[in-house]
């Protein structure tokens, strides 16, 4: 993960320069106003100050696959077994 902290007048111009370096799938994790400058507490300007991430290799989506395997699974009307049905009837599944 590659991490970086941009320092920007602007919102706006602090995502331009993220989207320009890391890319539109940049994730913004933390921004926050600093004050800059100054004398003795006066003139100070507002500044953003916003930290940014980029996953060079993001994980691979996860594929769900579901298998019956249990007789137990299927639907008591699409059951040839007798134990099986009997099953279903005693707990009402």
């Amino acid at each position: 993960m590659k991490v970086k902290k941009y320092v920007a007048k602007t919102m706006p111009e602090a995502m331009n320069r993220i989207r320009k370096e890391l890319g539109s799938d940049a994730v913004i994790l933390n921004s926050k106003e600093i004050t800059k400058g100054g004398f003795l507490g006066f003139f100070r300007k507002k500044e953003i100050e916003v930290v940014a991430a980029l996953d060079p290799q993001p994980l691979p989506a996860k594929k769900v696959r579901i298998v019956r395997t249990c007789p137990l699974l299927t639907r008591p009307g699409k059951t040839k077994s007798r134990k099986t049905r009997m099953y279903f009837r005693r707990f009402r599944i």
